[in-house]
């Protein structure tokens, strides 16, 4: 900080809450899209998982409907346990609410 070249600037953590969608024939999320994680350990993996999950789907599932609804059951299983592991190491991390958006 004392050798930079500006101020220190408050940058929030931001995520958003467990929640699902309503099945849309034809669309998907992936990634931040589906599951904005705080920045601990787990986001990009989440996101390497999803199309991995995707791809499976994809290749063993008769119709890209079926392929979409499969995916995103292991997709929301996998999200919910991250989910939570990652907002507990966060509220480990910034112990100060005012420093973190996420739900608890």
């Amino acid at each position: 900080m004392r050798a930079g070249e500006g101020g220190f600037t408050h940058r929030p953590a931001h995520a958003l809450p467990t929640y699902t969608w309503d099945h849309v024939s034809g669309i998907t999320l992936l990634g931040d899209a589906a599951h904005l994680m705080p920045p601990s350990d787990v986001g990009a993996n989440l996101v390497l998982l999803d199309g991995a999950d995707l791809a499976q789907a994809l290749v063993t599932e008769d119709t890209i409907d079926e392929a979409v609804r499969a995916y995103e059951v292991m997709m929301r299983r996998h999200w919910a346990a991250a989910a939570h592991s990652a907002a507990q190491a966060m509220a480990r991390l910034l112990p100060d609410p005012a420093c973190r958006r996420w739900p608890s």
